[in-house]
């Protein structure tokens, strides 16, 4: 039955993340659930080489005086394809354009790698970063390096 298959789920969640240090998260005001929301965003912006910048990038943002996470995978999720300009500046729950913080849930089932790149993330200064053709990332501090990447 439906509770059975959670409880096999939830059993399985806690054997595969039971050795993780949620340490830094956690000094980072972050709950495990918490966690999970900003894996989930990591997981979809990133591949398994860059997980860990990308959160470092998204935990820069979340301590920066402005804190909005720009990713335009959690209005993605909400609209159901690729967002335009209008859909990820709307003013809706998933739009972290215009709402700070974490989303109000996870957008995807987070892998392992991009839970761990969460609860240990790189130290960096970055504060954005763009995803090229090939899947890989330019970083940068500023928003004029990071205008300069699309030149």
């Amino acid at each position: 039955d439906a509770t059975s298959v959670i409880r096999m789920m939830l059993d399985q969640f806690a054997a595969e993340t039971s050795q993780i240090d949620w340490s830094y998260p956690q000094s980072q005001g972050l709950s495990e659930y918490d966690v999970l929301k900003l894996a989930s965003i990591v997981e979809k912006e990133s591949n398994a080489d860059s997980m860990p910048t990308i959160a470092s990038v998204f935990y820069n943002r979340l301590n920066s005086e402005r804190p909005y996470l720009e990713s335009d995978a959690t209005t993605a999720y909400e609209v159901g394809h690729d967002p335009t300009p209008e859909d990820v500046h709307a003013n809706t729950p998933y739009s972290t354009y215009t709402n700070s913080g974490l989303p109000p849930t996870p957008i995807c089932n987070p892998s392992l790698a991009a839970i761990l790149a969460v609860c240990s993330p790189d130290e960096t200064d970055y504060m954005f970063f763009f995803t090229k053709a090939d899947g890989s990332h330019a970083f940068s501090v500023t928003y004029d390096e990071h205008q300069a990447t699309f030149n």
